[in-house]
């Protein structure tokens, strides 16, 4: 039915009332089809949730040449990112992007730690909410406290630095059981922040000019981070102040 330059742009199906963060990967998957089609490859937009059987159905009767993956979250959750991966694996059909155990050893913020301390580079010392709620002493302090799978700063506000044990603990049991299984600490260090791209060749990686994120008009008020209202509320204070 399709030529070979036909090409799946496949993300996680958004559910009315999702945030901004995932609407945001609607945005993404316009632009990488205009580009596509800009380069004269056929395309065609396809949504995936846990109903895998339908997504099978739909690879295997479209026969793309590639999927060009854009998947964030299914459900809403990060934790699940993986599984379109592994259908496509099993499948045989190539995507843009990592590989399935890239994908998930990098979602996990955790995982991730341990893997580059493992390499001998250095990363702010951490320990799980949970480990911190029986024995506050062991927190790195000050610390923050993060989301260990979900990514684009969901979870993250300026309440989730905390510089006392006396805060640490009620930010700790606020939250449910299931989320303290999920969420860990890491000490906060306090500088300037960074973002760096690193692009994969077949000859040797390439790193991207990097950019710095401004916090202007951080007084000592403001804890400098790229919390969720910098990434994605675009009436807030500091979605106007941290400019890349």
């Amino acid at each position: 039915m399709h030529s070979n330059k036909h090409i799946i742009v496949l993300h996680g199906k958004i559910k009315e009332g999702a945030g901004k963060d995932e609407e945001d990967t609607l945005v993404q998957a316009a632009v990488v089809s205009e580009s596509l089609l800009r380069l004269g490859f056929t395309t065609e937009t396809v949504e995936v949730d846990l109903n895998l059987d339908s997504l099978r159905t739909k690879l295997s009767s479209s026969k793309p040449l590639a999927v060009f993956y854009l998947v964030e979250a299914i459900e809403g959750m990060g934790r699940y990112i993986t599984i379109p991966a592994l259908v496509l694996d099993e499948l045989g059909i190539p995507y843009t992007g990592n590989s399935s155990d890239a994908i998930t050893l990098t979602s996990s913020k955790t995982m991730a730690k341990l893997i580059l301390n493992g390499k001998g580079l250095p990363t702010p010392r951490s320990c799980s909410a949970q480990d911190a709620l029986k024995n506050p002493s062991s927190a790195p302090m000050p610390c923050i406290i993060k989301h260990s799978i979900e990514h684009a700063s969901i979870g993250l506000s300026q309440d989730s630095v905390v510089f006392t044990q006396e805060k640490l603990i009620a930010k700790l049991e606020s939250l449910s059981p299931a989320d303290r299984e999920l969420f860990f600490l890491e000490e906060f260090i306090d500088g300037r922040e960074f973002n760096i791209s690193v692009l994969e060749t077949q000859n040797s990686p390439i790193v991207l000019p990097h950019a710095e994120i401004l916090f202007n008009g951080y007084g000592n008020e403001r804890i400098k981070i790229v919390d969720y209202s910098a990434k994605w509320d675009e009436g807030s204070y500091a979605f106007s102040n941290t400019p890349r």
